[in-house]
């Protein structure tokens, strides 16, 4: 399984409801909607770098897991509908 954030080897922990779990070296971890998994299946991917910030400053700030959903995605790339 790839990181939705930056493409790389992750570990994809648990798929549950409306999210799935991400384990990634270099991102950490965290869970993504259901809803932007399927943003991301319609050739639109996310903002590597601002995401990992993203990431990183919700695991400082004590969150054991951010949840990445439609509110705070920031998106690259072209959106085919």
């Amino acid at each position: 399984m790839e990181c939705v954030v930056c493409n790389k080897p992750a570990m994809e922990e648990e798929r549950f409801g409306d999210y799935a779990d991400f384990d990634c070296d270099d991102c950490g971890k965290y869970r993504v909607t259901g809803t932007v998994l399927g943003i991301l299946d319609r050739a639109q991917w996310l903002r590597t770098t601002a995401m990992q910030q993203w990431i990183a400053e919700q695991h400082q700030a004590g969150v054991e897991r951010p949840i990445i959903n439609s509110a705070n995605a920031e998106y690259e790339g072209v959106l085919y509908r």
